[in-house]
């Protein structure tokens, strides 16, 4: 799924696109510390329950399979910028998650985006625009590591840098495939844009 394996976060460093290693290495994306898990990933939909639970559980499932050597050194976290603090995942994405991915959720608790949790992120994916623009209104600095999930590593304005509809409350179930399906393929391509 992923490409190369990295030695470490200097070795990402050294593959990583130019474009994008000064930003890395001002320490925007990655925040060396003594601390093993010294990259925060934190991915934000709008309630916490549907999507960005998803996705979360989802890019820590595929990271740690992936046997990157830096894996232990991320740690994936998810919060919302309408949630509200506690509530449990939605169902369908329970349910699926277990079935399909082998992912539980059961344990997952929405919390509402904070100025800390922005401060304490290395790298803030979203999935939809209006969430960037919640984000960098709330902590302006933010901006230079907040994006669009789908707009993350596209170095242009590409027609799949495009918001990830929200399928709660949808009585299709093609909503919600279409949701799965849009956040494996995204998975996929951040860690191997990350390592590429």
């Amino acid at each position: 799924v992923v490409g190369d394996i990295a030695d470490s976060l200097d070795e990402i460093l050294k593959r990583c696109d130019p474009s994008v290693a000064r930003i890395l290495e001002d320490t925007i994306f990655f925040k060396k510390k003594s601390k093993p898990n010294d990259f925060f990933i934190t991915v934000v939909c709008t309630a916490n329950i549907t999507r960005s639970p998803y996705f979360e559980a989802l890019l820590r499932k595929t990271l740690i399979e992936s046997g990157l050597r830096f894996r232990k050194r991320v740690v994936v976290e998810s919060a919302g910028v309408k949630a509200t603090n506690n509530q449990i995942a939605l169902h369908e994405i329970t349910v699926y998650a277990k079935l399909r991915d082998q992912i539980v959720l059961s344990d997952h608790r929405s919390r509402k985006i904070t100025s800390s949790i922005i401060n304490n992120s290395s790298l803030i994916l979203t999935m939809e625009q209006f969430h960037v623009d919640e984000i960098v209104a709330k902590v302006p600095e933010a901006k230079e590591k907040t994006f669009m999930i789908t707009a993350f590593g596209r170095t242009d304005d590409a027609a799949e840098s495009i918001d990830i509809s929200d399928p709660t409350g949808s009585e299709d179930p093609e909503d919600y495939y279409k949701f799965f399906a849009i956040a494996r393929s995204e998975v996929n391509r951040v860690l191997e844009y990350m390592v590429r």
